[in-house]
Order: C-alpha cells, then structure tokens, then sequence
C-alpha cells in the first residue's frame, strides 16, 4: 500500500509538467512556449520567461547572494545543462550556493583567553549564534566585544564577512549620589572617550559621579542624540564630573578642553582687575582664522563638481543662486550655505546717477544711443507681460566698455530680489536664505542697501577683490563685503591667509565668484591643490559658511565680561581663553570666573 499511495501523485506531478506549457490547439497539440524560472533564491533577481517547446536557454550571468558562492544551477536535484537540456515543459531552475567561510580575529587589548579556552577562527552565514570565550587582563572587567563601533557579547546567525573583535576591559568609575536608589552605573574607557552605563528598576533620573581623567576640564556628554556639556572638579583627589541620566540607557563622555592645553598663552585679549586674561577672539576649535567661499550663479554641474572637490577635504562655504529652477537637487547643498543672487541678475540704479528711461526695446546696433535705457525685452513676467522698471544699460554710461547688461528701478529691483528668497525657501526651508549677493558688480543704491539691511538679511556681499586692502580682517561693512580671491589667485592669496600672523584678531578669507569659472579658465586643477593643501587643517581654520561667520561675530559682540563672570546670552556656543586655558562659553550660560 504504501508504494502505491507513493506513485499516485509521481504520475500526477508527471502528467502536469508533460502538459502544463502553452498549446496550439490548430497544430496538433503541439506546444508553442514553455515557462521558464530562474529562481536566484533572491526576489528581486528572480525572472520568469518563455520560450519555444524544445530550444535551449541562453547561459543567464551568475548570481550573487550576500555570505554565499554561485556553484550551479539545480534542477531536480540535479545540474541544468544550459548547452545541451532542451525546454519542453514549464521549469523553475534554482541557484545553488555554497556559505562562504570567513575569519574571525580577536584584538584582545593585551589581555588573554584562559587556559583551555579556544575560540573560533572561522565561520559561516549559516551559524548559529556563537559567543567567544570571555577574555581576562588582570583585575579588569570584560565588557564585551567592540564591532564597528558597537559593543557585542556574540556573533548573530546571519552575520557574514572577516570580522575583527576587539575586547573591551573596564573599571567601575561611576557611582550613583541618589541614595537609596537601586540604579547602578559603569563607564569603559575607550582612548579619549568614555562609554557611561546605567542600570535600574525605573527610568527615573539619577544622578551620577564619574571619575574622569585628570587633565580633563571641559567635558560632553552625549546622550540620546543630545550634547550636554559640563566642568570637571576635583574632590578627594580625584578629577569628577557629576552628570543626571536617566537609568537603563547609556552615554558617551569625551573631553572637550583640557587644563594644560598648550599654546594659547598669545598675550592678546582683555586683563581684569585681578590680572586674568580673557581672549575671546577665537573661532570654534580656539583658532583665529575662518576659511569659507562665496560662488554665484548656482549652474548645477559647476556647483557639484566644487562641492565633490572641497567637501571630503572639510570645507563648506555659501553658493548665491539666482535662478531657484537651476536646482536640480537640492540635496548636494546639504551642510552648505544658499544664499540670494537676484532673480533677474540684474544692476541696480546707481546713486548720482541720471537715468533716460526709453520704452522702445534695444534697438539693432548701429540704431543704439549708449545714453539710452532700453525696455529690456528678453525677460517676461509670469502673466506672459512685459517687467516693468527692467531696462538695458551699457556700462560705457559709467565708464566701462563692459556691454549692454539689465537695470532694474527700485522697485523692481526689490520686489524680485523677495521672490527669489521665497521660491528658494520653499527648496530649502523656512528662514534658510538670510544672505544677498549682489549681481553685476557693485553694491547697488545706499537706498537698497538700507532695504536689505532693515528687510532682516544678514549680510550682502559685492564683487571685488579687496585683498590687500584688508588684512583679512571681517568686513566693516557687512552691506558691501567682497571675497579675497577669485580663480585666479586663489593658491597664492590662500598662502598669504596661511602664513599671516596672528594678530590677536579673527581673519575671514573668501574666495569667489563663480563655479564655472574653474571650468571656463581650466583652473580645476588649482581648486584641486587648495583642498589638498588647506583642507583638514581644523588645528589652523574654522571652515564655515558666510552665515555662520557672520553669526558668529554677532554672538561675540553680545558677550559680557566682568571681573566675576562671562555672561552669554546668544543661542551659539562661544570659544575663550582665561589666563591661556580654552574654555567654551556654553550658549544661554553664565561661566564664572573665580
């Protein structure tokens, strides 16, 4: 009975692939197509195809699955001769793989597994879950196991590649002030940073003490996504920081200044009555020199290849877009600065000036009166009408033989300079464009510059190159600034900014002013050596956008000293240095001296 009961559904199955491809009921019952699948054991690389009764399949590309090797392709339990196996019925034909095997190593931070105790050195995707010997170093405690960047006690079945495992020691130097608690807290200390654990029956804060090293002054506590900041002191002869957290959940301790710092004993800054020094002229990181960039035009391809150049090198800086349609992804200006370079890139009336307005359109050359404003014709409002208060003037009417360029009334000129901003936010959000630049030049009417100073921008900058003339100071004059460089010089104005003396005052270089210019001039190549050159030097230079420089300045103008405190009142967190050691000067805190 039971080899009967076993041939039934072997006959049946039999029967469904003899008949299951498609037929030609006018041909005899001869198939035309049969179905074919190739199943990678991987959805999204599995196919389904056809093809006529009797021919072959073509070899199909080997497939690949993570921690497994491509062998053959299997069918009925056996291989599937693509060269010589005709299709005469519906077939799935699946991958066989192999579990590639793959190596542990062990970094045991100079302790040792114990006599006897022998860990795996190789393992596959098909594992269970392995858990390694526990290591031992003297009185130290293991933590665990340090895999990119986490701590792990095993290896989880599924996990696949080489893998080292570095082991983690610690010693208890945290303790819970909440008496009576039933909280208990650890830290493990990992190069600079310590990794802080809490445990306990409730998420209810406690309070925390934790020993940290000796030299440490300022500290951050990370946490939950969160930084928190606080003043390590001394109390029986240990350096301690008391932190608050909330029990079963774990922070990260790292140093941000220490007592003996070195080098910052400038003789610059302000002396109190008691003879403390305070300098407070030091960008964040306690360097006085800011690197940024200020690009216009905003033409897609130009503006990603500086930011492919500059980015990876730590470089940041503001491009000033004038057309919002331009942006064909606004997501490779993240960490970068917009800021408004006018919709209709147009000139402002200049103070001084008499204009003679036409309505005509600019005629054909030699009908053209360079004294005469021209309708500007190229250039439609969105109803399909003429803007009006947009002309053409040449600029041999101010003494430049430079061309016909667009002129826009007061007016005008301010009303689309507003519609920029807004159609940028609505790419870039709300309160993102506070900078203006200036198109054609100078720094239009003082009438405008009032505007834009009284309409909340943070700043405006015109063209120019002013190096020299500065010193690389800040500008004076936030409504009329200009960069420091152009394509041009841009290596040796650099090494000038590099090897200037400290003067106990904040620099700020700018290089401009357009992205494609590198192209048009072939000056790729001079932007690549300034990313290798003064790229990463976070030790020499604050790389920051126009807007955070000039934020920046603003805080500190707002910082009070006395001889018993800093105050600062400012949302941003401010650098100093009192009798030479760095102190940061948190936002919304007050620091005191003594």
């Amino acid at each position: 009975m039971k080899r009967i009961f076993l041939s039934i559904p072997l006959l049946l199955l039999t029967t469904v692939l003899l008949f299951s491809c498609n037929f030609n009921s006018g041909d005899g019952g001869k198939a035309e197509e049969c179905r074919v699948t190739l199943d990678t054991l991987c959805a999204e690389t599995t196919r389904t195809f056809t093809v006529k009764y009797g021919e072959l399949i073509e070899w199909p590309d080997p497939p690949t699955k993570e921690g497994y090797s491509f062998l053959y392709w299997s069918y009925n339990g056996g291989i599937w001769s693509f060269s010589t196996t005709p299709v005469t019925e519906d077939v799935t034909i699946t991958a066989f793989y192999l579990p590639n095997e793959y190596t542990i190593s062990y970094d045991l931070s100079g302790g040792r597994f114990s006599a006897g105790k022998e860990a795996r050195s190789v393992y596959t995707i098909e594992d269970g879950d392995y858990t390694p010997p526990t290591p031992i170093l003297g009185n130290l405690k293991f933590d665990g196991w340090l895999l990119d960047g986490e701590i792990i006690t095993s290896i989880s079945s599924g996990t696949y590649g080489d893998i080292t495992l570095k082991a983690i020691f610690y010693e208890e130097k945290a303790q819970v002030l909440d008496e009576g608690s039933a909280a208990n807290a650890y830290t493990v200390g990992d190069g600079n940073d310590i990794r802080l654990s809490a445990y306990g029956k409730s998420d209810d804060l406690i309070s925390v003490r934790i020993e940290v090293p000796e030299d440490w002054h300022y500290v951050k506590l990370a946490l939950n996504g969160n930084d928190q900041y606080y003043t390590a002191k001394a109390i029986n002869n240990l350096k301690v920081v008391d932190v608050k957290m909330s029990a079963n959940n774990e922070a990260k301790i790292s140093v941000v200044t220490k007592t003996d710092d070195p080098g910052l004993n400038s003789g610059f800054g302000v002396t109190l009555s008691d003879g403390t020094v305070v300098d407070k002229n030091y960008f964040p990181g306690f360097v006085r020199k800011s690197v940024t960039f200020t690009l216009d035009d905003g033409l897609y391809v130009h503006d990603k290849r500086v930011i492919d150049i500059l980015k990876p090198r730590g470089f940041t800086g503001t491009f000033n877009i004038n057309n919002p349609k331009t942006v064909e992804d606004a997501s490779i200006y993240e960490g970068f600065e917009v800021a408004n370079h006018h919709l209709l890139h147009t000139t402002a009336m200049r103070d001084g000036w008499t204009y003679n307005f036409s309505d005509s359109p600019l005629p054909a050359a030699e009908l053209q009166d360079k004294n005469v404003q021209y309708r500007n014709y190229n250039v439609k409002a969105e109803d399909g009408g003429w803007i009006e208060g947009f002309y053409y003037v040449h600029y041999s009417y101010y003494g430049s033989t430079a061309g016909w360029h667009p002129l826009a009334t007061d007016e005008t000129y301010i009303e689309y300079l507003e519609k920029t901003t807004v159609e940028l936010e609505k790419i870039f959000g709300e309160n993102s464009v506070v900078g203006f630049a200036y198109p054609h030049g100078g720094s239009a009417n003082a009438a405008i510059r009032e505007y834009i100073k009284n309409a909340g921008y943070l700043y405006a900058r015109k063209t120019g190159n002013l190096k020299g003339t500065t010193g690389f100071a800040l500008p004076t004059d936030r409504y009329a600034w200009t960069y420091n460089a152009d394509h041009n010089c841009l290596l040796s104005v650099m090494a000038d900014f590099d090897s200037y003396e400290d003067d106990g005052e904040l620099k700020m270089f700018a290089f401009g002013v357009h992205a494609k210019d590198f192209e048009t001039y072939g000056k790729w190549d001079d932007l690549e050596e300034y990313a290798r050159l003064y790229g990463n030097r976070q030790e020499d230079f604050w790389y920051a956008t126009n807007r955070q420089i000039f934020e920046y300045e603003d805080a500190l103008k707002m910082l009070e000293i006395t001889d018993e405190k800093i105050t600062n009142p400012s949302d941003i967190d401010l650098f100093v240095t009192i009798n030479g050691v760095k102190t940061i000067i948190f936002a919304n805190s007050e620091y005191a001296i003594h």
